[in-house]
């Protein structure tokens, strides 16, 4: 969250304005992107199967500050998904840029990093150590595609639903639960991620150091989106 703070905090400063300036056009927009199934999950090589059934829908959602005039607003996307290539973002910005001006410096695109959505093509290409069937392929082409279109329509609502607001600046301070490293945080704030009940260990499944409840693995803990 705080790498997603980071690159988003000099865009947020491109719109923001002293408290005594006029209001900001400022508007925020959601669609979902759940997919069709079945369809490969991606997050962990173990997963074996498609998915076939969605026990929680996907959103992406998308904010865009400042009005048209000077250098235009900032818009930024988000997708519940695991991860995005460079090459998609600049499809999704081209498509976008298609429609209406928007300089790649005023467009962000991130994701939430769930391990329980679906794959998409290009995006951790080597996770099932093998090659997958052509139909299950083509499922995955497709709902790249799909993604893709519904970003850019995500990002355009944003851009018609703008209204007159006020932004505000913060700036927060945070230390780490397990190290005691601290910091701050200009434009927002954070806090701190640890809860009471959970603990920091490796998951049995990614291998990887994950916050868990303590009694299970974080696969099993994190918000489920698709299973097989």
């Amino acid at each position: 969250m705080l790498a997603l703070l980071r690159r988003f905090l000099p865009l947020l400063s491109l719109a923001c304005l002293p408290a005594a300036a006029a209001p900001v056009p400022v508007g925020a927009a959601r669609v979902d992107i759940t997919p069709a199934l079945p369809i490969r999950l991606t997050g962990y090589p173990n997963r074996a199967t498609e998915a076939t059934n969605v026990a929680a829908p996907l959103s992406a959602r998308a904010l865009a500050l400042g009005g048209d005039e000077g250098e235009g607003p900032v818009v930024l996307v988000v997708a519940e998904v695991l991860g995005v290539s460079e090459a998609f973002t600049a499809g999704v910005l081209a498509d976008l840029q298609a429609r209406r001006p928007l300089p790649r410096e005023r467009f962000a695109l991130a994701v939430t990093h769930q391990h329980n959505g679906p794959a998409i093509a290009g995006t951790a290409p080597f996770l099932f150590s093998r090659d997958l069937p052509a139909d299950e392929l083509a499922r995955i082409d497709a709902y790249t595609a799909f993604l893709r279109q519904r970003l850019v329509e995500v990002a355009l609502a944003a851009l018609a639903a703008r209204r007159p607001a006020e932004l505000g600046w913060a700036r927060g301070r945070w230390a780490s639960p397990s190290t005691g490293a601290a910091g701050s945080t200009a434009g927002t704030s954070a806090t701190p991620t640890s809860r009471a009940g959970w603990s920091t260990t490796t998951c049995p499944s990614c291998g990887r150091p994950a916050r868990t409840a303590a009694s299970a693995p974080c696969c099993s803990t994190m918000p489920a989106t698709a299973r097989p």
